[in-house]
């Protein structure tokens, strides 16, 4: 989320829109991957395949590209 900043003033600024959009993805079980590093993307599909196989072949496409497949 985009903030600002005015020290001297004690006050702070935030971009709800950003926020707002991202909580309901969330809470709509959805989530951007791509907003993942290459390394932290590689872990997550790790620990989905180290659960077992079939929750990675469960997994939906989207995941699966976003993961790197």
């Amino acid at each position: 989320a985009e903030r600002w900043g005015d020290p001297a003033a004690a006050l702070g600024y935030k971009a709800r829109a950003d926020s707002v959009n991202r909580m309901s993805d969330a809470m709509s079980g959805r989530s951007n991957l791509k907003a993942l590093s290459v390394g932290e993307r590689s872990l997550i599909k790790q620990q989905l395949v180290a659960l077992g196989a079939e929750v990675w072949e469960r997994s939906q496409a989207s995941v699966k590209d976003a993961l790197g497949s």
